[in-house]
């Protein structure tokens, strides 16, 4: 089998994209900052790709245009770089989202009544003492609450995907068959499960504080019908004679693994692959692949077996593959 390289064929990230332009342009961090009125911190911690220390999501996403643009960049390109790094962080770990707080205005003691003294004293006593009956609940608190939408128990489906839907609480951490998945403010979580055939058990676990634990085991029966898959692969063989070259088969071993792929630009898949799965990605001129547990993660391109993308649980990001690219065939040399 021929060894696989990543690092031969590893793909910029957003913040290498940004700094390399930059650097050609001749402009200094400082001078960017004082061009486009964006903190100096921020502009360096965009392409430090360091998003803890950045505000919220949506002031990021703005600076990101900004600075696209402001370089000459293709804004799309880079803001889909910065979604999928943004997911990676959610997803391999949901503990580290990112908490914005607002500031507390002081107020000076000596505007204070003595009235209003009093009943701060009195108001400081009643949240005391619900503190304290909430810090006495918590050992015989509940396991968090668990709903799943989909899939139904036994559900049959007729494609080799299913989407995991449900809510819980604010602050559970969120597991399917082991895999942390991204749960938002409100505790609704959503994730693409990529299936084998036949029955396939499906495990949503959820978390709370304290360690509290419920699970909800749902079993999704894939079943493709004989003359329907046939006439399937016939029209999809058929289109892509005509319109793609390149070909990525992608395996699943042991483990759930976040993965996500663009095929030309365009981002046609993101979410868990179980144990044992697999899914072709075809495209005509470029495919980029990311994948949260790297050495989980099989490669075969062209019908050439490349190996695992990494080791053990590594990241590896925009890996990309191109009709261009050259592997050696270490086969011949055997």
């Amino acid at each position: 089998m021929t060894s696989f390289v990543s690092k031969k064929i590893q793909g910029e990230t957003f913040g290498e994209i940004l700094k390399k332009k930059r650097k050609s342009m001749g402009y200094s961090l400082k001078q960017v900052s004082h061009r486009l009125k964006i903190n100096f911190g921020y502009l360096k911690a965009l392409e430090a790709e360091s998003l803890q220390g950045l505000p919220p999501p949506v002031y990021v996403r703005g600076f990101l245009k900004h600075y696209a643009r402001f370089l000459g960049l293709p804004e799309e390109t880079i803001l889909r770089y910065y979604r999928t790094e943004r997911n990676i962080l959610d997803n391999l770990h949901p503990e580290e989202n990112l908490v914005y707080q607002s500031k507390i205005k002081r107020v000076s003691l000596l505007n204070i009544s003595p009235k209003a003294v009093k009943l701060g004293f009195i108001a400081l006593g009643i949240v005391m003492f619900f503190i304290y009956l909430g810090w006495e609940l918590s050992g015989f608190s509940a396991p968090p609450s668990l709903k799943i939408i989909s899939p139904q128990e036994n559900e049959k489906v007729t494609t080799d995907s299913v989407v995991v839907a449900g809510e819980s609480e604010k602050e559970a951490e969120v597991f399917i068959n082991g895999q942390p998945v991204f749960v938002d403010q409100e505790g609704n979580f959503r994730e693409q499960i990529i299936l084998n055939a036949g029955v396939n058990p499906i495990e949503i676990l959820a978390r709370n504080k304290i360690g509290r634990e419920r699970r909800v085991a749902r079993n999704v029966l894939v079943y493709l019908p004989a003359n329907v898959g046939a006439v399937i692969d016939a029209v999809k063989e058929n289109k892509e004679e005509k319109f793609q070259e390149l070909s990525l088969l992608v395996k699943i071993k042991e483990g759930a693994t976040w993965i996500s792929v663009d095929t030309d630009g365009t981002n046609v898949f993101q979410g868990t692959m179980l144990p044992e799965t697999s899914r072709e990605f075809k495209a005509r001129d470029k495919i980029t692949i990311t994948s949260g547990r790297a050495g989980n993660t099989y490669i075969v391109f062209n019908g050439q077996d490349l190996g695992n993308l990494g080791e053990g649980g590594d990241v590896v990001r925009n890996v990309e593959f191109t009709k261009d690219l050259k592997i050696p065939d270490n086969s011949q040399s055997n």
